[in-house]
């Protein structure tokens, strides 16, 4: 599954397109009556709940908690940045354990998002393979389905834009690609079991068109 980061619209939030559906990410503290007002226009919410750091967000968690009361009850995706120091396995388990103290025990977390920043990793590739391998192991365990929140040049400096993190399992891609410039790109990625292309066009009256898989999916208006 695809999920294409679009563009950014507010100081609190950035918001983007899910096929059909608008949602937006924060790491800002909203309240229950906030979650409910923006629950009128957005139907998915993404929250961090690890630092790079290696420390849990609580401001995430209580996100979480909001968003839940605020009638994004199915629609909640955690992330996080994951810190290369520490052990895949504990790292995980300190993740896991406040996702249970803050999920609804209704609509359990199910798809654990992993945020692929340069910043944040080794310049060793291989190394850094090795570590998500182990990581993408791990949110499997758990019993959460492991998702990816990237960009092409992301992904190629940190592992090397071949890596497949595995041959034979579905992961979600949350993908960035923030516009402002006239121009044509195409991006092609091999990510799991799956080849994805896509195809953005900057047009000249300011709007996008988006094409995957030679599929035309959204036209959206771009806002830096």
């Amino acid at each position: 599954m695809l999920i294409l980061g679009v563009l950014l619209s507010s100081n609190l939030f950035i918001s983007f397109v899910v096929g059909d559906s608008i949602g937006f990410d924060t790491i800002h503290p909203l309240s229950v009556s906030q979650f409910q007002c923006l629950n009128n226009t957005y139907n998915y919410v993404f929250l961090r709940v690890g630092k790079a750091d290696g420390s849990i967000d609580n401001v995430g968690l209580q996100n979480i908690k909001n968003a839940n009361q605020g009638g994004f009850t199915y629609q909640i995706n955690p992330y996080f940045y994951p810190n290369i120091s520490i052990n895949s396995s504990d790292q995980l388990s300190q993740i896991q354990n406040s996702l249970n103290n803050a999920e609804n025990p209704i609509a359990p977390i199910s798809i654990l998002y992993v945020n692929i920043n340069p910043l944040f990793w080794s310049s060793d590739k291989m190394q850094n393979q090795k570590y998500m391998t182990e990581l993408n192991n791990e949110i499997t365990n758990a019993n959460y389905f492991p998702g990816y929140y990237t960009s092409y040049s992301s992904w190629d400096q940190v592992f090397g834009v071949d890596f497949v993190v595995s041959p034979t399992e579905e992961s979600y891609l949350w993908w960035t690609q923030l516009n402002g410039i006239q121009v044509i790109r195409l991006i092609l990625l091999k990510f799991g079991v799956f080849r994805i292309i896509l195809v953005l066009y900057h047009l000249e009256d300011g709007d996008s068109l988006i094409i995957i898989n030679g599929k035309q999916m959204l036209t959206y208006v771009a806002q830096l």
